[in-house]
């Protein structure tokens, strides 16, 4: 078995890390803001709301290793 670790995350995920979902909401926002400063015109997108896990990071100030539901059996 392969585990395997999120490298975006969306709102549901935020959310299991304990915050409430506007707080969420807002994280994700402030982390596309992030990315588009940093020079990636792709996350000035209304409706995209996956960001990398180091712009999550950035806004929230600590490290996060989420992984991801599906484990690929080899």
């Amino acid at each position: 078995m392969i585990l395997l670790i999120k490298t975006t995350l969306d709102k549901e995920d935020i959310v299991k890390l304990g915050f409430l979902p506007n707080t969420a909401k807002d994280v994700i926002k402030k982390a596309k803001v992030f990315m588009v400063e940093d020079g990636y015109e792709f996350y000035n997108k209304p409706k995209l709301g996956k960001v990398p896990v180091r712009a999550v990071e950035a806004i929230l100030g600590f490290s996060i290793s989420i992984e991801d539901d599906k484990n690929v059996e080899n």
